[in-house]
């Protein structure tokens, strides 16, 4: 666990690549690399996972830019449309699925009626 006031190193992509192709490439264990470079165990896990998930090694912290918070907004905005879009659809068809039952219903109805008057 962080200490109030801890100052937290930040490594490069660069380094952390070098960590990830000694760890997987020259076989290196991860306890060896944690001793050697000064870098904690849970890293060298973290970086490799990412690494073979094909995920960016850089994660960004702290509040998003105001950059990305328009494309969160955005995106949303955009599935929210898709969504209304494709809600109207399935409405309509339900609405002419309800006509078309009525209809054979009342017809039904009707036939049977007609029979039972004879």
């Amino acid at each position: 666990m962080s200490k109030k006031g801890q100052k937290f190193r930040k490594h490069s992509i660069e380094f952390k690549e070098f960590i990830v192709k000694k760890r997987l490439e020259d076989g290196y264990g991860i306890n060896k690399l944690s001793r050697i470079y000064h870098i904690s165990s849970e890293n060298v896990i973290k970086w490799t996972r990412r690494y073979i998930a094909g995920e960016p090694l850089a994660m960004k912290r702290g509040r998003p830019t105001k950059i990305q918070k328009i494309t969160v907004r955005d995106d949303l905005e955009s599935s929210l449309r898709m969504e209304n879009e494709r809600l109207k659809v399935e409405l309509a068809y339900k609405t002419e699925l309800l006509k078309y039952l009525q209809n054979r219903v009342d017809l039904k109805k009707k036939t049977n009626s007609e029979s039972s008057n004879d």
